[in-house]
């Protein structure tokens, strides 16, 4: 599986924003909420 594929898995996705969700991250550099994200995928 090449690298790209495996970022946009979507239960790699799934996991990332969760992990995010319960560390109670801060917004990125493009100052987009994690809720936010979510609507994306």
């Amino acid at each position: 599986m090449r690298l790209i594929e495996k970022i946009t898995d979507v239960g790699n996705i799934e996991r990332a924003i969760n992990k995010v969700k319960s560390n109670k991250g801060a917004p990125g550099s493009d100052n987009m909420t994690v809720e936010e994200l979510e609507t994306y995928f």
